[in-house]
């Protein structure tokens, strides 16, 4: 029934089966089972009982499955691979701030984007990128591309907004 409640949209294929496989599962017949039970009738918590455990290992079963099934449809989420480089600020005093890797995906927003386009707190600076075996300064006009590494200072109040536009940081980058 999702498949083809899902057939309108311009989906991919195998996006469209893998939510059919883990989609919403027995709300309606677990509601449906209460009014007998609700109701008093002669065996009416049995079939509550029956429809609840049915519906359990129902949704059991496929759970169990989702990871092997993204992974088999090319749907899961690769991590991205670690900075090839860290970068420390070693202070005599505490420094407000930490310097953290991102990795620009291909379907990052941040893909394509000009540094001075990105929407970045004013107390955060893209310090060095790399691309491949290349290391760079950034500048206003310099331009990310899939693959490339930043190491962007930031204050710790702004990293939701920054993991939010990027993802999530890279392994081993605080």
């Amino acid at each position: 029934a999702v498949l083809l409640v899902l057939a309108p949209f311009a989906m991919p294929r195998k996006e469209r089966l893998f939510v059919s496989w883990v989609g919403l599962r027995g709300a309606v017949p677990i509601v449906l089972a209460t009014y007998p039970a609700l109701r008093g009738l002669p065996e009416g918590d049995a079939v509550f009982h029956m429809v609840f455990f049915i519906v359990l290992a129902g949704a059991i079963v496929p759970g169990a499955t989702v990871a092997p099934l993204a992974r088999k449809l090319g749907l899961g989420r690769r991590a991205a691979p670690p900075a090839p480089a860290s970068v420390e600020l070693v202070s005599l005093r505490e420094f407000p701030g930490d310097f953290v890797w991102y990795a620009v995906s291909k379907a990052s927003a941040t893909a394509g984007a000009e540094v001075r386009d990105l929407p970045l707190p004013d107390e955060s600076l893209v310090i060095l990128l790399l691309r491949g075996a290349d290391v760079i300064a950034p500048h206003g006009g310099t331009r990310l591309e899939p693959g490339d590494h930043l190491c962007i200072f930031i204050r710790p109040e702004s990293r939701p907004l920054l993991d939010l536009l990027f993802g999530n940081p890279d392994p081993d980058s605080d």
